[in-house]
């Protein structure tokens, strides 16, 4: 049936299970410490206010569950010490207004959809599943994260890259937002069409040909793929490196 956890902690060597018919609701503004494994499979988790304390301990979103962040203000995922993780293999949803900052591992084998607000994956983390970001909405990587096979990272809102090794295999790098390389080590080797490119103020790889509006460049441009600038380019410290070329 429904559980509501407004505060406190769970601990000890056990497993908390939400059931496919049951509800979850995290609430209030009193933070919740995390010692143990919570597993969902309910439809309907909802985390709404309180920061997570993470020690020794795991959010677990099954094939079968959907477990939604709708946070109206900043809040995180905070590592208190030990092996801490995020695994979803089920639907993530982030809906509200605020910033979700994860500093810790963020595993996605499932769907994580960004409809509002910011997801900040400073934990780094894995998996094949997709990440959609809706227009409005932004995802941030600063960790390093494992993208293996079966990744997808689409839609039309803002992806930034501020930090950690990122590699995407071919066909697997489809945003049509605003994309930043601002910090970092990003691969792409599959041609993306961005809405907008912000500068490069981190290390993009291209070894796909690409075709950008505008490039404004203080960091590395490096690859063997064919960068096309069909607007302003501005160059103004970095490298240009790699066996591609850049065409004006």
């Amino acid at each position: 049936g429904p559980m509501t956890w407004t505060g406190g902690t769970m601990s000890g060597t056990g497993t908390t299970v939400i059931g496919p018919t049951a509800s979850l609701t995290l609430s209030g503004v009193v933070g919740k410490s995390l010692l143990r494994t919570l597993e969902n499979h309910s439809p309907s988790a909802n985390w709404t206010g309180g920061s997570i304390f993470f020690a020794n301990g795991t959010l677990r979103n099954e094939s079968d569950g959907t477990f939604t962040a709708a946070l109206a203000t900043d809040l995180s995922l905070i590592n208190n010490g030990g092996a801490n993780a995020v695994q979803n293999a089920g639907t993530f949803h982030h809906t509200g207004a605020g910033t979700t900052t994860a500093n810790i591992p963020f595993h996605n084998s499932g769907e994580v959809n960004i409809q509002a607000g910011t997801l900040a994956l400073n934990g780094g983390g894995a998996g094949s599943g997709l990440f959609e970001v809706d227009p409005g909405a932004t995802l941030r990587f600063t960790g390093t994260h494992t993208h293996t096979a079966g990744t997808s990272l689409t839609g039309s809102g803002v992806v930034t890259f501020t930090g950690g090794t990122h590699t995407f295999s071919a066909g697997t790098f489809n945003p049509t937002g605003t994309v930043n390389f601002t910090g970092g080590t990003v691969t792409v080797n599959n041609t993306f069409t961005p809405t907008a490119l912000g500068t490069i103020s981190g290390t993009l790889t291209n070894n796909a040909a690409q075709t950008f509006s505008s490039v404004t460049l203080t960091g590395t441009l490096g690859g063997g793929g064919v960068v096309t600038v069909t607007g302003p380019m501005t160059w103004t410290g970095g490298t240009m490196s790699g066996t591609g070329t850049t065409v004006i």
